[in-house]
């Protein structure tokens, strides 16, 4: 914004009028980038999620994201945290060893064995969260 100071002679000496000028905002027009940009996003989104979700033949040890993608479950952040939570518990006071695996969301995360999430999961799988 500029303001400009302008003294205008008259009758009884000079009156100061104060002029405002706006500059035009650009026009921005941006022609398929946008959608371009994110349609990539979300095959790059996609491919994170689907590494993230992977699971080798024999594994026996499962993030809560590997969990919930081989059960067909969509589950909250909220909600798969504290799956998690409920898991590590069920884990010490069995006396199963947590696991760590690498998460490209999280850095590291806890991985736990199948048979300690399948007990605590019922809770957390509903008819709503399972995939038809």
């Amino acid at each position: 914004m500029i303001a400009l100071m302008l003294a205008i002679p008259s009758a009884t000496g000079f009156d100061v009028t104060e002029v405002i000028v706006r500059p035009t905002a650009p026009k921005l027009r941006l022609v398929g980038g946008t959608d371009m940009a994110k349609s990539e996003l979300e095959v790059q989104i996609a491919q994170i999620e689907a590494r993230r979700t992977a699971v080798t033949p024999g594994q026996s040890e499962f993030t809560v994201a590997q969990f919930c993608a081989t059960h067909g479950a969509t589950l909250t952040l909220s909600q798969m945290q504290s799956l998690g939570k409920a898991a590590a518990k069920y884990c010490r006071v069995q006396g199963l060893d947590i696991g760590r695996a690498n998460d490209e969301l999280f850095g590291e995360v806890n991985a736990y064995p199948a048979h300690a999430l399948d007990i605590v999961s019922g809770m957390y799988f509903t008819k709503q969260s399972k995939k038809a």
